[in-house]
């Protein structure tokens, strides 16, 4: 993709990218920071010059590996799986305060920003200070979602509850 090591790899995984809130990353992205280049798996192209667009994909799992961060401004967003997908191959998400997923994030995979421009550019200002570090890629990525995700989780779960309902 003509990335340096250097480059910061924002992923952008958008089928909608009005909805997703493309317009809000392109204006903050604008005259920020050159190393961030902003990914774009999605069938619509993002015309910036900070901006690659990969087309739909259906390599997600390696394109989140690959990624430092993903990232979502949506207008609206009851969850997706884009935050837990992304965290799961140990990377973190940037998400907008209206994106639902983000209440089951930790602090430390989740950057939250509120849907302006300086809200944005210091959640990535961080992120890319977490970058610089060497602190930005979860560890133990299970560890950072706050809910019974997989099958044998949600089975204790609710063995659980039975438990207790049987006990009444």
């Amino acid at each position: 993709m003509g990335i340096a090591s250097e480059d910061f790899l924002l992923l952008f995984p958008s089928n909608n990218h009005a909805l997703k809130g493309a317009d809000l990353i392109l204006e903050a992205l604008r005259d920020f920071d050159p190393r961030i280049k902003l990914v774009v798996a999605g069938k619509t192209h993002l015309n910036a010059s900070n901006v690659i667009n990969l087309g739909f994909c259906q390599n997600m799992p390696t394109l989140y590996g690959a990624a430092d961060a993903v990232i979502l401004a949506s207008q609206y967003e009851a969850f997706g799986l884009v935050g837990p997908e992304a965290v799961l191959c140990g990377t973190p998400a940037l998400f907008a305060n209206t994106v639902g997923a983000a209440e089951v994030l930790s602090d430390d995979a989740c950057i939250r920003f509120e849907r302006t421009v300086p809200s944005l550019r210091s959640a990535l200002t961080k992120a890319l200070g977490k970058f610089e570090k060497g602190t930005l890629a979860l560890q133990d990525p299970s560890s950072h979602i706050r809910y019974p995700y997989s099958p044998s989780q949600h089975f204790d779960v609710v063995f659980k509850l039975l438990a207790t309902t049987k006990r009444r």
